[in-house]
């Protein structure tokens, strides 16, 4: 599956309870990423991004489910993972941009960062 920047997903769970909203790609390579001092675990984490096994997402509710457009959480997620979410029946590719969020020229920050945490630089 090539997966690209921006490509975004309808109808995948958001949550625990299986309530239903987008997923944006926002990493799929060292980019947009500040690079961490080596010997770290947030270089180890950069490592894995740059070879391509880990992307970041962003699950965000819409409008139509919600009444507000927000990001619930921005993780970082082996792409794996990833393919398989997205691979469910009900799950429909919607395009290569984010709809409704302001997403842009973002650098994230990978120092405390692990597969459930992103936060910007």
């Amino acid at each position: 599956m090539d997966i690209k920047r921006f490509d975004t997903y309808r109808g995948v769970c958001v949550d625990t309870i299986g309530t239903k909203g987008d997923v944006s790609v926002v990493v799929t390579d060292t980019k947009y990423v500040c690079k961490p001092k080596e010997d770290t675990e947030a270089y180890e984490l950069y490592k894995q991004i740059e070879s391509g096994d880990v992307i970041a997402v962003a699950f965000y509710y819409v409008k139509e489910y919600s009444g507000i457009d927000r990001i619930l959480r921005v993780i970082f997620m082996p792409k794996a993972d990833f393919e398989k979410m997205v691979s469910i029946d009900d799950c429909q590719y919607i395009g290569n941009k984010i709809h409704g969020l302001p997403m842009g020229v973002e650098m994230y920050s990978l120092e405390g960062a692990h597969l459930s945490k992103l936060s910007m630089c």
